[in-house]
């Protein structure tokens, strides 16, 4: 009777070990690899956004996890004044 059990217990304890890894990164490292991407990225980061999206102990930014897997977010396109004037979308309206 002992055995089945010493067996069931021997199987199950590895596995405890992977339910709560031990974290690689601080949350400021992290941080630091996010700020220090520059520009959009050419194709998404996905290791940067796995790393991000398991550490929800950091409580990252949305803003902070748009830059780990993109980058810099691209500017708005500039919108002329005169453009609202012009097709009667004045400050009055």
């Amino acid at each position: 009777m002992k055995t089945p059990l010493v067996l069931c217990l021997s199987l199950l304890l590895p596995l405890s070990s992977l339910a709560n890894p031990v974290p690689d990164e601080s949350c400021e490292q992290i941080r630091a690899r996010i700020t220090s991407q520059i520009g959009t990225l050419p194709k998404p980061d996905t290791e940067l956004l796995k790393t991000v999206g398991v550490r929800k102990d950091c409580r990252f930014t949305s803003a902070e996890v748009y830059r780990a897997g993109f980058g810099e977010q691209p500017k708005a396109p500039y919108e002329a004044p005169r453009y609202r004037a012009r097709h009667g979308h004045g400050e009055d309206d």
